[in-house]
Protein backbone atom coordinates (compact mmCIF):
# COMPACT_ATOMS: atom_id res chain seq x y z
CA UNK A 1 0.00 0.00 0.00
CA UNK A 2 1.39 3.38 -1.00
CA UNK A 3 2.45 5.47 2.00
CA UNK A 4 1.74 9.06 1.01
CA UNK A 5 1.77 12.32 2.95
CA UNK A 6 -0.11 14.66 0.65
CA UNK A 7 -0.90 17.08 3.47
CA UNK A 8 2.74 18.04 3.92
CA UNK A 9 3.42 21.63 2.89
CA UNK A 10 -0.28 22.44 3.16
CA UNK A 11 -2.15 24.33 5.90
CA UNK A 12 -3.49 20.95 7.07
CA UNK A 13 -0.12 19.32 7.71
CA UNK A 14 -0.69 19.63 11.47
CA UNK A 15 -3.34 16.91 11.26
CA UNK A 16 -0.65 14.20 11.10
CA UNK A 17 0.47 15.11 14.61
CA UNK A 18 -3.02 15.90 15.83
CA UNK A 19 -4.33 12.51 14.72
CA UNK A 20 -1.10 10.66 15.60
CA UNK A 21 -0.71 9.45 12.05
CA UNK A 22 2.37 9.15 9.85
CA UNK A 23 0.63 8.76 6.50
CA UNK A 24 -2.62 9.62 4.78
CA UNK A 25 -3.80 6.01 4.95
CA UNK A 26 -3.04 5.91 8.66
CA UNK A 27 -5.32 8.93 9.21
CA UNK A 28 -8.14 6.96 7.59
CA UNK A 29 -7.31 3.77 9.51
CA UNK A 30 -7.15 5.53 12.87
CA UNK A 31 -10.43 7.28 12.18
CA UNK A 32 -12.08 3.96 11.34
CA UNK A 33 -10.81 2.49 14.62
CA UNK A 34 -12.24 5.46 16.53
CA UNK A 35 -15.56 4.99 14.76
CA UNK A 36 -15.54 1.30 15.69
CA UNK A 37 -14.98 2.30 19.31
CA UNK A 38 -17.84 4.78 19.08
CA UNK A 39 -20.20 1.95 18.11
CA UNK A 40 -19.38 0.24 21.40
CA UNK A 41 -19.82 3.53 23.27
CA UNK A 42 -23.23 4.10 21.66
CA UNK A 43 -24.39 0.62 22.65
CA UNK A 44 -23.17 0.93 26.25
CA UNK A 45 -24.50 4.48 26.64
CA UNK A 46 -27.98 3.55 25.43
CA UNK A 47 -28.18 0.35 27.45
CA UNK A 48 -26.81 1.88 30.68
CA UNK A 49 -27.81 5.57 30.65
CA UNK A 50 -30.51 5.68 28.01
CA UNK A 51 -30.75 7.83 24.86
CA UNK A 52 -28.54 10.86 24.27
CA UNK A 53 -30.51 13.70 25.93
CA UNK A 54 -31.70 15.95 23.11
CA UNK A 55 -35.15 16.49 21.63
CA UNK A 56 -37.73 14.20 23.23
CA UNK A 57 -34.99 12.51 25.26
CA UNK A 58 -33.96 15.87 26.73
CA UNK A 59 -37.53 16.37 27.95
CA UNK A 60 -37.45 12.96 29.62
CA UNK A 61 -34.03 13.50 31.20
CA UNK A 62 -35.07 16.90 32.61
CA UNK A 63 -38.33 15.59 34.04
CA UNK A 64 -38.49 16.15 37.75
CA UNK A 65 -35.86 18.90 37.80
CA UNK A 66 -36.71 22.33 39.14
CA UNK A 67 -36.25 24.72 36.25
CA UNK A 68 -37.82 27.69 37.99
CA UNK A 69 -34.49 29.34 38.71
CA UNK A 70 -33.18 29.60 35.20
CA UNK A 71 -30.34 31.97 36.06
CA UNK A 72 -28.90 29.42 38.48
CA UNK A 73 -28.47 26.77 35.78
CA UNK A 74 -25.00 25.94 34.58
CA UNK A 75 -24.48 27.71 31.28
CA UNK A 76 -24.32 24.47 29.32
CA UNK A 77 -27.84 23.58 30.44
CA UNK A 78 -29.46 26.67 28.93
CA UNK A 79 -31.98 25.86 26.25
CA UNK A 80 -31.27 26.95 22.68
CA UNK A 81 -33.53 26.68 19.66
CA UNK A 82 -33.47 23.52 17.56
CA UNK A 83 -32.86 25.61 14.45
CA UNK A 84 -29.71 27.12 15.90
CA UNK A 85 -28.46 23.79 17.28
CA UNK A 86 -28.85 21.97 13.98
CA UNK A 87 -27.33 24.76 11.90
CA UNK A 88 -24.30 25.44 14.07
CA UNK A 89 -23.68 21.83 15.07
CA UNK A 90 -23.41 20.73 11.43
CA UNK A 91 -21.70 23.84 10.04
CA UNK A 92 -18.27 22.13 9.65
CA UNK A 93 -19.78 19.73 7.10
CA UNK A 94 -20.28 22.68 4.75
CA UNK A 95 -16.94 24.38 5.34
CA UNK A 96 -14.41 21.57 5.85
CA UNK A 97 -14.81 19.89 2.42
CA UNK A 98 -13.91 23.14 0.69
CA UNK A 99 -10.90 23.62 2.95
CA UNK A 100 -9.62 20.16 2.00
CA UNK A 101 -10.38 20.63 -1.70
CA UNK A 102 -8.77 24.07 -1.91
CA UNK A 103 -5.74 23.36 0.29
CA UNK A 104 -4.67 19.81 -0.68
CA UNK A 105 -3.65 18.16 -3.97
CA UNK A 106 -6.88 16.06 -4.36
CA UNK A 107 -5.46 13.71 -7.05
CA UNK A 108 -8.30 11.19 -6.74
CA UNK A 109 -11.34 13.41 -6.38
CA UNK A 110 -12.35 14.03 -9.98
CA UNK A 111 -13.65 10.61 -10.99
CA UNK A 112 -17.16 9.15 -10.93
CA UNK A 113 -17.05 7.07 -7.73
CA UNK A 114 -15.12 9.41 -5.45
CA UNK A 115 -16.83 12.56 -6.68
CA UNK A 116 -20.24 10.89 -6.43
CA UNK A 117 -19.42 9.78 -2.89
CA UNK A 118 -18.39 13.23 -1.75
CA UNK A 119 -21.40 14.79 -3.48
CA UNK A 120 -23.73 12.43 -1.60
CA UNK A 121 -22.06 13.32 1.68
CA UNK A 122 -22.14 17.06 0.96
CA UNK A 123 -25.74 17.21 -0.25
CA UNK A 124 -26.91 15.31 2.83
CA UNK A 125 -25.27 17.79 5.17
CA UNK A 126 -26.20 20.82 3.08
CA UNK A 127 -29.77 19.79 3.78
CA UNK A 128 -29.03 19.15 7.45
CA UNK A 129 -27.21 22.46 7.95
CA UNK A 130 -29.18 24.92 5.82
CA UNK A 131 -32.48 23.57 4.51
CA UNK A 132 -33.72 21.34 7.32
CA UNK A 133 -33.13 23.86 10.15
CA UNK A 134 -35.10 26.49 8.23
CA UNK A 135 -38.09 24.15 8.26
CA UNK A 136 -37.95 23.34 11.95
CA UNK A 137 -40.89 24.82 13.84
CA UNK A 138 -40.35 27.50 16.45
CA UNK A 139 -42.38 25.20 18.69
CA UNK A 140 -39.81 22.39 18.43
CA UNK A 141 -38.24 21.06 21.62
CA UNK A 142 -35.16 23.18 22.46
CA UNK A 143 -31.72 21.65 22.92
CA UNK A 144 -29.37 22.03 25.92
CA UNK A 145 -26.47 24.34 25.01
CA UNK A 146 -23.86 21.64 25.59
CA UNK A 147 -25.35 19.55 22.78
CA UNK A 148 -23.69 21.79 20.18
CA UNK A 149 -20.15 20.92 21.33
CA UNK A 150 -20.32 17.21 20.51
CA UNK A 151 -21.69 17.65 16.97
CA UNK A 152 -19.12 20.36 16.22
CA UNK A 153 -16.23 18.06 17.15
CA UNK A 154 -17.70 14.98 15.51
CA UNK A 155 -18.70 16.65 12.26
CA UNK A 156 -15.36 18.45 11.92
CA UNK A 157 -13.34 15.24 12.33
CA UNK A 158 -15.68 13.05 10.30
CA UNK A 159 -16.01 15.51 7.43
CA UNK A 160 -12.25 16.03 7.22
CA UNK A 161 -11.53 12.30 7.05
CA UNK A 162 -14.36 11.57 4.60
CA UNK A 163 -13.18 14.32 2.25
CA UNK A 164 -9.48 13.54 2.64
CA UNK A 165 -10.14 9.85 1.97
CA UNK A 166 -12.09 10.46 -1.23
CA UNK A 167 -9.85 13.27 -2.47
CA UNK A 168 -6.37 12.10 -1.48
CA UNK A 169 -6.35 8.46 -0.41
CA UNK A 170 -8.78 6.21 -2.28
CA UNK A 171 -7.66 5.62 -5.84
CA UNK A 172 -10.38 5.75 -8.51
CA UNK A 173 -12.60 2.69 -8.76
CA UNK A 174 -14.11 1.32 -11.94
CA UNK A 175 -17.78 2.16 -12.32
CA UNK A 176 -19.72 -1.05 -11.75
CA UNK A 177 -23.26 -2.30 -11.26
CA UNK A 178 -22.85 -1.72 -7.51
CA UNK A 179 -22.06 1.94 -8.20
CA UNK A 180 -25.47 2.45 -9.76
CA UNK A 181 -27.16 0.33 -7.09
CA UNK A 182 -25.51 2.53 -4.45
CA UNK A 183 -26.65 5.72 -6.18
CA UNK A 184 -30.18 4.34 -6.39
CA UNK A 185 -30.21 3.35 -2.71
CA UNK A 186 -28.89 6.79 -1.82
CA UNK A 187 -31.59 8.59 -3.81
CA UNK A 188 -34.30 6.40 -2.26
CA UNK A 189 -32.91 6.91 1.23
CA UNK A 190 -32.58 10.65 0.76
CA UNK A 191 -36.16 10.92 -0.50
CA UNK A 192 -37.53 8.87 2.42
CA UNK A 193 -35.47 10.82 4.93
CA UNK A 194 -36.51 14.22 3.60
CA UNK A 195 -40.18 13.38 2.97
CA UNK A 196 -40.76 12.09 6.48
CA UNK A 197 -38.76 14.89 8.10
CA UNK A 198 -41.11 17.32 6.33
CA UNK A 199 -44.15 15.47 7.66
CA UNK A 200 -42.79 15.79 11.20
CA UNK A 201 -41.87 19.46 10.89
CA UNK A 202 -45.29 20.15 9.38
CA UNK A 203 -47.00 18.63 12.41
CA UNK A 204 -44.88 20.66 14.80
CA UNK A 205 -45.52 23.89 12.89
CA UNK A 206 -49.19 23.72 13.91
CA UNK A 207 -48.15 24.57 17.45
CA UNK A 208 -50.32 21.88 19.01
CA UNK A 209 -47.50 19.92 20.62
CA UNK A 210 -46.55 16.38 19.68
CA UNK A 211 -49.03 14.53 17.49
CA UNK A 212 -49.16 11.07 15.97
CA UNK A 213 -47.52 11.27 12.53
CA UNK A 214 -49.46 9.70 9.68
CA UNK A 215 -49.03 9.07 5.98
CA UNK A 216 -46.45 7.35 3.79
CA UNK A 217 -44.19 4.97 5.75
CA UNK A 218 -45.44 6.37 9.06
CA UNK A 219 -48.27 3.87 8.58
CA UNK A 220 -45.72 1.08 9.03
CA UNK A 221 -42.93 2.36 11.29
CA UNK A 222 -42.44 5.03 13.91
CA UNK A 223 -39.22 6.43 12.41
CA UNK A 224 -39.17 6.18 8.60
CA UNK A 225 -36.96 9.28 8.48
CA UNK A 226 -34.24 7.34 10.32
CA UNK A 227 -34.76 4.37 8.01
CA UNK A 228 -34.19 6.63 5.01
CA UNK A 229 -31.03 8.12 6.49
CA UNK A 230 -29.57 4.66 7.16
CA UNK A 231 -30.29 3.67 3.55
CA UNK A 232 -28.52 6.79 2.36
CA UNK A 233 -25.32 5.97 4.24
CA UNK A 234 -25.28 2.35 3.05
CA UNK A 235 -25.78 3.64 -0.47
CA UNK A 236 -22.72 5.85 0.00
CA UNK A 237 -20.70 2.84 1.14
CA UNK A 238 -21.70 0.97 -2.04
CA UNK A 239 -20.86 3.91 -4.29
CA UNK A 240 -17.36 4.18 -2.84
CA UNK A 241 -16.68 0.45 -3.07
CA UNK A 242 -16.87 -0.17 0.65
CA UNK A 243 -14.29 2.39 1.70
CA UNK A 244 -13.66 2.01 5.43
CA UNK A 245 -14.73 5.57 6.46
CA UNK A 246 -17.96 5.25 4.49
CA UNK A 247 -18.74 1.79 5.87
CA UNK A 248 -18.04 2.97 9.41
CA UNK A 249 -20.29 6.02 9.12
CA UNK A 250 -23.05 3.69 7.85
CA UNK A 251 -22.56 1.33 10.81
CA UNK A 252 -22.39 4.12 13.40
CA UNK A 253 -25.47 5.84 11.96
CA UNK A 254 -27.44 2.58 11.86
CA UNK A 255 -26.61 1.73 15.48
CA UNK A 256 -27.23 5.26 16.77
CA UNK A 257 -30.45 5.79 14.82
CA UNK A 258 -31.63 2.29 15.65
CA UNK A 259 -31.43 3.05 19.38
CA UNK A 260 -32.95 6.47 18.78
CA UNK A 261 -35.84 4.91 16.88
CA UNK A 262 -36.44 2.40 19.67
CA UNK A 263 -36.63 5.21 22.21
CA UNK A 264 -38.96 7.26 19.97
CA UNK A 265 -41.22 4.25 19.39
CA UNK A 266 -41.55 3.64 23.13
CA UNK A 267 -42.05 7.37 23.75
CA UNK A 268 -44.96 7.48 21.28
CA UNK A 269 -46.61 4.50 22.99
CA UNK A 270 -46.12 6.04 26.45
CA UNK A 271 -47.47 9.43 25.39
CA UNK A 272 -50.43 8.39 23.25
CA UNK A 273 -51.29 5.04 24.83
CA UNK A 274 -53.93 3.04 22.99
CA UNK A 275 -54.33 5.81 20.39
CA UNK A 276 -50.93 4.95 18.93
CA UNK A 277 -51.15 2.22 16.22
CA UNK A 278 -49.93 -1.04 17.75
CA UNK A 279 -49.07 -2.55 14.38
CA UNK A 280 -46.31 -0.04 13.64
CA UNK A 281 -42.76 -1.34 13.77
CA UNK A 282 -39.81 0.71 15.05
CA UNK A 283 -37.68 1.56 12.01
CA UNK A 284 -37.66 -1.18 9.33
CA UNK A 285 -41.08 -1.83 7.73
CA UNK A 286 -42.49 -5.28 8.58
CA UNK A 287 -39.23 -6.31 10.28
CA UNK A 288 -38.34 -4.22 13.36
Amino acid sequence: MEQTRLLDKTPLSFTYDLLRSKTDQEIVTNFSLVMAGSVLLIVVWNLVWGPVPYGKAAMVSMRGKDNSKGLSWKFWEYSISSRFAWGIGHLPTIIVPWVVILCTPTPYLYNVTNLAGLTIFYVHYLNRTVIYPSKISHHATPYPAWSIVGPLIITTGSTFVQTHHLANVQKPLDVSFLTFVGIGVTILGGWLNTRHDWILTGLRARGKGYQIPEGSLFEYVSCPNFFGECLKWWGLALVTGGGSPQVMIAIVSTVFLGFRARFTHKWYHAKFGTKYPRERKVIIPFVY
